[in-house]
């Protein structure tokens, strides 16, 4: 009968996952690796960050040479995962390479060098008096060398983690619609998405940017940005670390370099802007003597969130309804680490981190209310 046929596409799982960005892709095999049953929902959207992102794991970062959120316990763990991958897909994802720092002024200078001796940075910082690099820089030359740093290829990584959930039917490539799902009475979700029937105990949003739109998350303040680079042509300039000043630049695939990147969240159209690409020309040209070949423009659409930290957990009152995004641009370090922090959660109700929990803006306003009253 009708009905049978239809019963046949009934598929049931454990995790249902929506988006196969970063987020989505290090999350399904966290839970995979756990033995869970999960399937990826996506649409390959065209301007993803992920997809074009330089994938850097830095360390130390801005003008006061700070170290990452939780780095100390974060980097390890990263690198055991993507490690794990690679001997998995046998196949390469990490580039391991240090940042080349070249200083801004005689301030950030003397800031490297007293926490090279620093016992909670000496580890992922190093003076340097020469490297090959500097002969090709302009202006002042003095650097220092960041260790521990490396970056993920990351159209690689996604590629292979599409690829390995499409051989085991767990990949459908379409649009999700918010009108698809139905929350039963039993305590679980459902899709209904072309002819098939899918079910799940939790249904887990990893949509990036798109977030924004989600009417069960919109009214987290996610902040679309976009980012913009050039991957370009640079003859003999050496490819063993990152040049960090001004611009990032990458050693990239085959004889490329990455460049990158600008930072526009008021501008979010689908497009390169003229404004950018001179900037990040500019920068360029200001950093190397060498000529350079502008090969390609691109940009990304990245989820910020104000505070720098993840949006991640359940709905407060749809707990099959979950969250794992606005890892912004520290992703490929943070993705790891709480995509295990959160199966945790999920299998073992273990207490979030007070810092990435939903309800920590409904707390602050309470707080700033209180504080107002009083």
């Amino acid at each position: 009968t009708i009905k049978d046929v239809y019963l046949c596409t009934v598929q049931t799982y454990d995790y249902i996952i929506i988006g196969q960005g970063l987020a989505g892709s290090v999350l399904a095999m966290t839970l995979y690796n756990a033995g869970k049953k999960v399937l990826i929902i996506d649409n390959n959207p065209s301007v993803s960050a992920s997809k074009v992102a330089s994938g850097i794991v830095n360390p130390i970062t801005g003008r006061r040479l700070v170290k990452s959120w939780m780095i100390d316990e974060i980097l390890p763990f990263a690198k055991r995962f993507y490690q794990a991958c690679e001997q998995k897909f046998d196949t390469q994802f990490i580039h391991s390479k240090n940042i080349l720092r070249v200083f801004e002024s005689f301030g950030e200078q003397n800031d490297f060098l007293s926490k090279t001796t620093n016992e909670n940075y000496s580890h992922y910082l190093q003076e340097i008096e020469q490297a090959e690099e500097m002969q090709w820089l302009k202006g002042d030359k003095d650097c220092g060398e960041i260790l521990q740093s490396f970056y993920i290829d990351l159209p690689h990584f996604l590629e292979h983690i599409r690829h390995f959930f499409e051989a085991q039917n767990t990949f459908i490539e379409a649009q999700f619609e918010y009108e698809y799902l139905t929350l039963t009475k039993e305590g679980s979700v459902q899709i209904d998405l072309n002819r098939q029937v899918l079910k799940s105990s939790s249904l887990i949003f990893c949509e990036g940017h798109q977030m924004q739109h989600n009417p069960y998350f919109k009214d987290l303040p996610i902040v679309p940005a976009k980012g913009e680079f050039l991957l370009v042509k640079i003859k003999d300039l050496p490819r063993k670390r990152l040049i960090k000043k001004g611009v990032m630049i990458v050693p990239y695939r085959n004889d490329l370099f990455w460049v990158g990147s600008s930072y526009t969240p008021w501008d979010l159209s689908e497009a390169n802007t003229e404004e950018s690409v001179q900037m990040l020309q500019e920068k360029l040209e200001k950093v190397l003597k060498l000529d350079y070949e502008l090969q390609s423009v691109g940009f990304g659409l990245r989820p910020t969130v104000k505070d720098r930290r993840p949006l991640i957990g359940r709905h407060p009152e749809h707990p099959t309804l979950c969250l794992f995004n606005g890892l912004g641009s520290k992703g490929v370090s943070l993705a790891p680490y709480f995509a295990q922090h959160f199966l945790e959660h999920l299998e073992n109700d273990t207490a979030l981190n007070l810092e990435i929990e939903l309800s920590r803006f409904e707390k602050r306003q309470a707080k700033k209310q209180r504080k107002i009253q009083k």
